[in-house]
């Protein structure tokens, strides 16, 4: 029963970048760069009682800056300075609450500090509103209502409100579905510096989403997103470093974005730096280091990852022969749907590696891999049923399997039919 590595996947799929609902609250942490001065000077004034130096504090505590984070600390000074009629602090109370990290005890209090930093045009404050819409927080969830404060924020400049409202018309969610509208206003954000933006725009250019194709202009924005930390654009760049797309092909550099994308706990880049060290891509081959890459992304969820490392154990590649590890990772990338996960599990149960023979077990595996149109999986069901392994023996089921098996390219069930044809 043959056994086969999962390579790393072309560039069409990979190109396409990940979209994702905003997954934090804009709490204006941009204004910290503003407060150079050390908190232990600022803390003098603000126990005086200074609204502006009391918010500044809490900032500094908010987000670690020159001192070590602390959101009681945070809403404590928050707190104060809310209390002195500071309309930010509020906001940023009501932002904690809505985090989990304290701030109001009432959620209608937190709303209603929104409300009042957003009545003020605070631009965080209106992002903030839309958001609570958006994700149904506190009230009922509403996309039409979220599209109309961060509409009052993005037109007046602010990138969050701007991606923001990109992603709803992109999704016609709130909005009526408009791809050209999505892409005016990722635009918008990407010319902010907005790195999510700017991987944004990439996909629109790469793809003619909303706008011409252009592959010089997606590769100018991905440049851009990548150089900004997104772990998508930098997965991305590598893919393109490695198939010559957009760019000149370089497995050496398409190894190093993947790299800084994988640091960046992106799973599909972490795999392909292992299955780079397997084959020997742009580096010396060294199966440990692929095993150990592989490990990051299989941790990370990555079911190729999970089935490639479940191969290692099963043959001893870069790791020790370990058959129940081999299980447990085969099982995981199982438990996803992965076709190479499941047909390799089926051998373990087949042969009784690392778990109780059960060749019922087997067959299932084997059917949901070649459901899926796994070549391997085709022909260990035409091997089962030629020799009556867990089913009654049945040639034509057989022969059946192993021309399925020949069709997808497998070279073993090829074989098979040769022989099975002479001895007819």
């Amino acid at each position: 029963m043959a056994q086969s590595k999962i390579l790393a996947g072309g560039i069409a799929a990979a190109v396409v970048c990940c979209f994702f609902s905003l997954s934090y609250l804009a709490d204006g942490a941009d204004r910290l760069g503003f407060y150079k001065v050390g908190v232990t000077l600022r803390m003098p004034i603000a126990l005086l009682g200074s609204a502006d130096e009391q918010f500044k504090v809490a900032e500094a505590y908010h987000n670690g800056t020159g001192v070590q984070q602390d959101y009681d600390v945070a809403t404590f000074w928050l707190k104060k300075a809310a209390s002195h009629g500071h309309v930010s602090a509020g906001n940023d109370l009501a932002v904690l609450f809505l985090q989990g990290h304290g701030g109001y005890e009432d959620p209608w209090d937190a709303l209603t500090a929104i409300r009042r930093a957003a009545g003020q045009n605070d631009l965080v404050a209106l992002t903030n509103l839309g958001l609570v819409y958006e994700r149904g927080q506190i009230v009922s969830r509403d996309y039409a209502e979220a599209a109309k404060w961060y509409t009052t924020a993005a037109m007046q400049g602010y990138p969050d409100a701007q991606y923001a409202l990109a992603l709803l018309y992109r999704s016609g969610r709130g909005v009526a579905h408009d791809d050209k509208q999505a892409f005016f206003w990722f635009q918008q954000a990407a010319d902010h510096g907005f790195v999510d933006a700017q991987s944004a725009v990439s996909q629109a250019y790469w793809f003619g989403i909303g706008v011409k194709a252009d592959t010089e202009k997606a590769i100018h924005y991905l440049i851009a997103a990548a150089d900004g930390g997104s772990p998508e654009a930098e997965y991305n760049l590598g893919t393109a470093y490695d198939a010559g797309s957009g760019v000149e092909k370089n497995p050496e550099k398409a190894l190093i974005w993947w790299k800084k994308a994988a640091e960046h706990n992106q799973r599909e880049a972490a795999f392909r730096v292992g299955v780079a060290y397997s084959d020997g891509i742009g580096v010396p081959k060294d199966e440990a280091l692929a095993a150990s890459w592989y490990l990051k992304a299989a941790n990370l969820g990555e079911a190729s990852a999970q089935t490639n490392l479940g191969l290692d154990y099963m043959d001893g590649t870069g790791v020790d022969r370990n058959d129940e590890n081999a299980v447990n990772w085969l099982q995981k990338a199982a438990d996803q749907g992965q076709a190479e996960g499941q047909a390799n599990l089926g051998i373990m149960y087949a042969k009784g590696r690392g778990v109780e023979k059960d060749l019922g077990r087997a067959m299932a595996l084997f059917k949901q891999a070649a459901d899926q149109g796994n070549a391997e999986a085709e022909f260990n069901i035409g091997v089962m049923y030629l020799h009556g392994e867990g089913v009654a023996a049945d040639t034509e089921q057989a022969m059946d399997w192993f021309k399925k098996a020949a069709s997808h390219g497998s070279q073993n069930a090829k074989d098979a039919i040769e022989q099975l044809v002479t001895r007819i």
